[in-house]
Parts: C-alpha cells; structure tokens; sequence
C-alpha cells in the first residue's frame, strides 16, 4: 500500500515523472529498497523514521503558523448534509487511519524497558496524531473560501492545494513531498511490526524455526522477506479495496486480542506482564465495549468482495495450526521448544513478543542491543493529502 501511495503523491504533482509503463517497476524497486533498510536493523529503521518524521510535519507546521492568522473561523461552523456522506468508505479511512497500535506489542523485546518505555511513548504519540490530524484540518477549513459553496473540493490531495493557496507554490510541493515520505516511515514501521511477530512465533515453537533465523544485523531475515512478497501481491489492488480489506483482518484480529486479554486475566491472573492496565476484570471490559462496537461497526460495513476475499485468507489461517501440528509429527520441519505460559520469575528478565518469551543471550550482537522507541516507528501519521 504505501509504496502505491508514495507514486501516487508525487504523480499527483509531478505526472512525467515516471512514464507509466515503468511505474510497475518504480513501485517493485522502492519496496525492495525499502526491505533492505528493514533487513540492516531496527536501529536504522528508528533513525530514519525520525528523520521521515520530523521532514513530514516540517511543512504542515509551516502551513499552521502562516494559516492560522488567515483563519475565518466562522468556517469552521459549516455543516453538510448527512445523507451526501459516503459513511462507509469515511469510517473505513478513519479507522485505518488511527488503528495498529497495537504493533508495538511485536517488537517489545527489542526495547529497554518495555514496561515503562511503551506506556510514556504511547500516550505522546496519541497526542501527536490528533494534532497533526487535528490542526491542519482546522486551518485548511478556515482558510477554504469554498467551504460554503463547494465541500466536493476536498479530495485526495486537497492539501497540497490549502497549501498553495497559504504559502505558495514552494509550501504546496513541499507538502506533497512530505506526504510521499510519510509512507516510506509507515512501511518500514509495519514491515518490521510483521517480521517480528513471525520470529516471536518461531521462537515460541508455534511456526518451523526457519523463522527465527536472524541476520548478521539481528533482524529476522525470512519474516522481512514474507512480509516484502505480501507487500508486492497487494498492490496491485486499488487504495480502497486495501484499506478495507486490512481494516477487516485487523478488526477480528482485534476482537481476538481483547478476547485473549480478557481470557489471560481469569486463568493467568499473578502471570507477570511489562504493563498491566491498572483494572478489575469488569472495569478492563468496560473499557474495551467501545473499541469492540467500533470493530464490529467496521466488519459489518466490509463489501462482499472484501468478505470473500478476507474470508478466504482467514480460512486458509485456520488451518495452519493443523498443518503446523502435522509437521512437528512427521517431523518435516524443525521447531523450537513450544511456548508455555509459565511466566518468569523475575520480573526484569521478562520481554515480549508474539507470545510472551525470555529474551535470550541471540538478542545481544556485538555486544550492543537493539533499541528503539515506539514513538519513532509510529510517526508520521497515515495522512491521506
């Protein structure tokens, strides 16, 4: 999706740019770039998503600054017709937009105290994604004139445009640039998200240990190269039919999640965890109902090609615990230790992957450990300009 994404931007303002026979081949050569900085580390995966941040928000801070004193603010007090809403497709693209943070959760063992570190990151990062949502879109509606007559005119791309109309034309391609980059942060942050949860799995005896492989670099070398092949299928579906199809597979793996949240909490109370949320079993199900109504609100609004589609998948899932089971008793695969959940018994020798491991002496290469925070692969936003 985001290398489709990241063309998409910069054809939108530069249309000869690529001629579109080779875009194909532009789309396959970002991602694969784009999988090699994955491969060299999390280390670098954190610093240039620090970098694709800070030069992502540079020119809506700019747009901001200049915007806010051109502000009508009676603009902002406009209404439009709830019927001409196209709700599906405006909940779908909300929701993608503010979804996967739970993510992090894959890639905990790879940072210095989870427990504290991922809390404090988490809630800045809330924080900064209303805003950067938040106030642009305050300052592109009280500067819009046509916000009274004409709301059609906030499209794909409408950014770029309250930024020319701002700052000129040096703002406005800026913006676009800045929305380009955002995605290549956004890819490297969910591939590394992905390859993680396979290793964790491998190293817990859930998949064959081929996924547990690690580079010279410490990453997982198989999972990076799983997740590149599922990044080049699916871009040949159009932006909508991914968003969808995502947000429909992230709501029922959601829906499992608080379902195993839930579960862990009656039959592994005293189980140590990094964090624990500070609740009862009834105020911990109280707090998730919304989130649930929410997941179930976004199902209930998939297409049938979407159904289908995410269906199909789901089923072939639920059969990998068979042929996994199959494999270990045939012996065709090598496996790792299976995963009991017995906990640690200290604990500050407890760090988390995909099910809940001991960190062991692999994790520490060349006698330095990988850290990075979450706060450095969650931004920039998943902003559509």
């Amino acid at each position: 999706l985001y290398p489709v994404l990241f063309m998409d931007y910069l054809e939108s303002w530069w249309p000869s740019l690529i001629p579109h026979a080779w875009r194909p081949i532009a789309v396959l050569t970002l991602s694969l770039a784009l999988t090699w900085v994955n491969y060299r580390g999390l280390q670098i995966v954190s610093q240039a998503s620090l970098v694709v941040c800070f030069l992502s928000l540079a020119p809506f801070m700019v747009m901001i600054l200049l915007g806010a004193p051109q502000m009508e603010f009676g603009r902002l007090l406009v209404t439009k017709s709830m019927d001409t809403v196209d709700w599906p497709r405006f909940l779908n693209v909300m929701f993608w937009n503010l979804n996967y943070w739970d993510s992090v959760s894959t890639l905990s063992a790879e940072v210095e105290d989870p427990g504290k570190t991922l809390p404090s990151a988490l809630g800045w990062a809330v924080l900064l994604v209303v805003l950067t949502y938040l106030l642009p879109l305050l300052v592109g509606i009280g500067t819009d004139p046509s916000i009274y007559t004409d709301h059609i005119e906030w499209h794909d791309g409408h950014f770029s445009e309250v930024a020319r109309r701002i700052g000129g034309a040096g703002l406005a391609s800026s913006v676009v640039l800045s929305s380009a980059l955002s995605n290549l942060g956004l890819f490297e942050a969910e591939m590394s998200s992905d390859a993680y949860q396979l290793l964790g799995m491998a190293e817990d005896g859930m998949i064959p240990a081929i996924f547990a492989r690690r580079s010279r670099h410490g990453t997982p070398t198989v999972g990076i190269g799983c997740s590149a092949v599922g990044v080049c299928l699916i871009s040949v579906l159009s932006f909508g039919e991914i968003v969808e199809i995502l947000n429909f597979l992230y709501a029922f793996a959601a829906l499992f999640e608080f379902g195993s949240l839930i579960r862990l909490r009656i039959i592994h109370p005293d189980l140590p965890r990094p964090f624990k949320i500070p609740l009862g079993l009834i105020g911990l199900s109280l707090m998730i109902a919304p989130a649930v109504l929410m997941l179930l609100l976004v199902i209930s609004l998939a297409s049938w090609f979407t159904i289908l589609s995410s269906g199909g998948v789901m089923l072939m899932g639920f059969q990998i615990p068979l042929l996994v089971r199959l494999c270990k008793e045939q012996d065709w695969c090598d496996f790792r230790q299976d995963f009991t959940c017995t906990g640690p018994s200290n604990r500050q020798d407890y760090a988390s992957t995909a099910g809940g491991h001991q960190l062991n002496q692999q994790r520490t290469l060349s006698n330095r450990t990988t850290t990075v925070s979450y706060t450095h692969l969650t931004l920039p936003t998943k902003r559509i300009v």
